[in-house]
């Protein structure tokens, strides 16, 4: 499934994000799966998913839920 263009709530253009958001959070992930080891005791108190949407400038909740919630369906067909 595509992610929808605009937020459903609001109407703000928001598919023009997700490969960035979607990057973004896999090297995130990357580099804490390397330095787990190390950061056992530094926990974070925000999400990565949470800072990187912060990043790419969505501020309304409902905007931040179009990309939380998304599921690519295309990639698992």
């Amino acid at each position: 499934m595509i992610i929808p263009i605009r937020c459903f709530t609001c109407g703000k253009l928001i598919a023009h994000m997700w490969e960035d958001y979607q990057k973004q959070v896999q090297n995130e992930i990357d580099k804490l799966t390397e330095s787990y080891q190390n950061d056992i005791d530094d926990q974070k108190k925000r999400s990565i998913e949470s800072e990187i949407i912060d990043k790419l400038g969505l501020t309304r909740y409902c905007c931040r839920r179009m990309l939380l919630s998304h599921v690519d369906l295309c990639e698992k067909i």
